[in-house]
């Protein structure tokens, strides 16, 4: 940081709150002030995207207005720090990601969990997003590694589990 540059705690949201009472009093349309609010309160994110495990990254990096908030990570870096370390490594993990999508469909849904005859509630979420963390940590590659895995987290039963398997033919 810059000599005389201070940062104060909770600037991202207290920087969220002011830009969307700006921007409302210049009348922009509710899409706009959603976007740009939610690129300030996350700014302060990018300290962290080296110590993220990947992820989280991907999932951060899957915002909407990414690009732009990628741009506004580069604006404030030069405007304060000059360092841009961080910057260039989302840029190279972007690049990684060229020919592929960076958080692609789920090997396993909801569908499936009910066709293993499980009842939907509170736990399918939390299955359901640990078979996607896994699956975008590069650990499970396959639907098949995936529903095995359910297997190991959900209290799927085993016969039930080799029947569907069959059934889809993997």
């Amino acid at each position: 940081m810059k000599r005389g540059a201070s940062v104060f705690s909770g600037h991202d949201k207290e920087g969220s709150s002011m830009a969307r009472v700006i921007l409302r009093r210049l009348k922009y349309s509710n899409a706009v002030v959603d976007a740009v609010c939610s690129m300030v309160e996350r700014h302060m994110r990018f300290i962290n995207v080296r110590q993220m495990r990947k992820s989280t990254l991907r999932m951060f990096m899957n915002a909407p207005h990414f690009r732009d908030e990628l741009e506004l990570h580069r604006l404030d870096c030069l405007s304060s720090n000059g360092l841009m370390d961080n910057w260039q490594f989302v840029r190279d993990f972007m690049d990684s990601y060229r020919n592929a999508p960076l958080v692609p469909p789920p090997l396993v849904t909801g569908r499936d969990l009910v066709n293993l005859g499980l009842s939907p509630g509170p736990d399918f979420g939390k299955w359901l997003s640990r078979l996607q963390e896994l699956q975008l940590e590069g650990t499970l590659r396959t639907r098949e590694e995936a529903l095995l895995q359910l297997g190991q987290i959900a209290p799927v039963e085993q016969n039930a589990l080799a029947e569907y398997l069959k059934k889809l033919a993997l």
